[in-house]
C-alpha cells in the first residue's frame, strides 16, 4: 500500500478536470471550434499550471497529511480559491484575444461543480470506505510503543496493527501489508531465504517507516549508519540556487523592513522605554556564535531563557508585532550578510544550546546546515517552549537536513505565507 498512489490520482483527476471544463466552455461558447480550443488552451494553460503547484504546495494532494475529510476540502478549496484570483488578474492583463468575464466564470463554475463531487467521492473512499493497511510490527512490543502513540494519534491513516515474534508469520497476514522492522534487525537472516522474497519488498525499517509516513526522524530509533547518511550530504548545486533564493526575498525584506522601520520604532518608544532593537546571539552553522537583530517586543529582554506566551512581559505594541512577526524584519539583514537562510532550523540561544547537548541526543546534527527565519519544525509543530518540545522539533528539524531540496524549501515558504496570513499559529 502507497500513498503516493492516492497522491498521483488525485493530480491526474484534476488534470483531466482542468482540461474538460476548458473543453466544455469552448463547446458551449462556440459549438466546439478547435481554433477556439487552442486559443484558450494557451491562455489558460498558466491557470492550470498554476493550480496543480498551488495544490502541491499548500499539500493538498497529500491526503494522508489531513486528518478529517474537512480538512481536506479546506486545503483543495483554499487553491480553488488563489487560482481564481490569479486568473482573473492574469486574464485582466494577458487575456486580449478571449472574453476573459464570460469565458472565465463558466470555467469555474463547471471546474467547482466538477472538482467538488470528484474530491468527494475520493474522500469517502479515503477516510470511510478504503481497505486498512495491515501494518506487522516485528519485535516485542515495548520496541514499538512509542510509534503506537503515534498511529493511535493518526487513525486516518487506517492501519491494522498486528505483532509477529518471526518474519515466517508475515505470510499468513492478508494484503494490504506493511512490515516493519527493528532499528538494528539482521535482514542478512531473511533476504537470500527463498520463501521470503515476495515479503522482503514490503519491509521498512521504523525510521524509513517514521520518515515516509510522519516525515520526521525519531531520535530513539536513528542507527549509526542513519546518523552518517543525515551527515555526509553533498549540495552544492542546491546550495547555490538556495543563497539565490535568500538574497531574493532578503531584498524584499530589507525593503518592507525600510519602509515599515518609521512606524515600528515610534510604536515601540511610545509603549516601552527603551532601545529599538533586540540583538542576541545564537547559534548558526558548525555551532558559530551569530548575532540575530529583532525589534524588541519585551519591557525586560531576558537573555538565555525560554519566553513563553504567559510571560507577562511583553508590551501591547510588541503582541501586535509578534501576531504579524514583524518583530522578524530586521533578520533581513542576517540573511543577506549570509548568518541565516530563508529555510532552516531555528537558531537557539547559546547557553541554552549548551543545556540541550546534555539532555538530548544528536541534538548538534542541527548545527550541520545555516539556521533559518523558517523551518520544516516551525510549520508543523506550534511553540510550547520545553526540553521535550525542543527534541520533538530536532526530530522535524533532522528529517529537513536529510531531505532538504528546493521544492521542500518552496512549501515551507508557502506554508509560512499562509500563516502568516492566518495569523493564528505562533512559532
Amino acid at each position: 500500500m502507497n500513498f503516493k498512489i492516492y497522491r498521483l490520482f488525485l493530480i491526474l483527476g484534476d488534470i483531466f478536470l482542468l482540461f474538460f471544463s476548458l473543453f466544455l466552455v469552448v463547446f458551449l461558447r462556440f459549438k466546439g471550434n478547435i481554433e477556439q480550443f487552442k486559443i484558450h488552451f494557451n491562455y489558460f494553460l498558466p491557470i492550470f499550471v498554476f493550480f496543480i503547484l498551488t495544490s502541491t504546495l499548500i499539500r493538498s494532494y497529500r491526503i494522508d497529511k489531513s486528518l478529517s475529510a474537512k480538512e481536506f476540502f479546506k486545503k483543495n478549496f483554499t487553491s480553488i480559491i488563489t487560482t481564481f484570483i490569479f486568473s482573473f488578474i492574469y486574464f485582466y492583463l494577458f487575456g486580449g484575444k478571449i472574453s476573459p468575464k464570460k469565458n472565465l466564470l463558466i470555467f469555474w463554475i463547471l471546474f467547482l461543480i466538477f472538482d467538488t463531487f470528484f474530491k468527494r467521492k475520493f474522500a469517502n473512499y479515503f477516510y470511510f470506505k478504503r481497505p486498512k493497511i495491515n501494518l506487522l510490527l516485528l519485535g516485542q512490543r515495548k520496541i514499538f510503543e512509542r510509534l503506537l502513540k503515534d498511529l493511535q494519534r493518526n487513525l486516518h491513516l487506517g492501519f491494522n496493527v498486528f505483532f509477529i515474534k518471526s518474519f515466517g508469520k508475515a505470510s499468513e497476514i492478508p494484503e494490504p501489508k506493511i512490515i516493519v522492522i527493528p532499528p538494528n534487525f539482521d535482514v542478512r537472516k531473511i533476504i537470500d531465504e527463498k520463501n521470503y522474497q515476495e515479503e522482503i519488498t514490503k519491509v521498512k525499517t521504523i525510521k524509513d517507516f517514521y520518515e515516509n509516513v510522519f516525515e520526521f526522524l525519531p531520535i530513539e530509533y536513528l542507527s549509526k549508519i542513519d546518523i552518517l547518511n543525515i551527515a555526509n550530504k553533498d549540495r552544492l548545486i542546491y546550495n547555490f540556487f538556495k543563497r539565490l533564493i535568500d538574497l531574493i526575498f532578503g531584498f524584499i525584506l530589507m525593503i518592507i523592513f525600510i519602509l515599515t522601520f518609521p512606524f515600528i520604532a515610534l510604536g515601540i518608544k511610545l509603549s516601552s522605554p527603551g532601545p529599538i532593537f533586540f540583538k542576541q546571539k545564537r547559534v548558526g552553522k558548525s555551532e558559530k556564535e551569530i548575532e540575530i537583530i529583532k525589534f524588541r517586543t519585551l519591557h525586560q529582554e531576558k537573555k538565555d531563557v525560554w519566553i513563553g506566551k504567559d510571560e507577562g512581559l511583553i508590551f501591547p505594541f510588541g503582541k501586535f508585532l509578534r501576531k504579524f512577526h514583524l518583530d522578524e524584519l530586521p533578520q533581513a539583514i542576517n540573511i543577506l550578510k549570509g548568518d541565516l537562510t530563508l529555510v532552516g532550523p531555528r537558531p537557539e540561544q547559546v547557553k541554552i544550546v549548551s543545556e540541550l547537548k546534555e539532555k538530548i541526543p544528536y541534538y548538534s546534527l542541527r548545527h550541520l546546515v545555516k539556521p533559518g527565519l523558517t523551518g520544516w519544525a516551525q510549520i508543523n509543530i506550534g511553540k510550547y517552549p520545553s526540553v521535550e518540545w525542543t527534541k520533538k522539533k530536532l526530530e522535524y528539524d533532522l528529517f529537513y537536513i536529510k531531505n532538504q531540496n528546493l521544492f521542500l524549501d518552496l512549501i515551507i515558504i508557502f506554508h509560512t505565507l499562509r500563516v502568516l496570513l492566518e495569523t493564528s499559529k505562533s512559532y
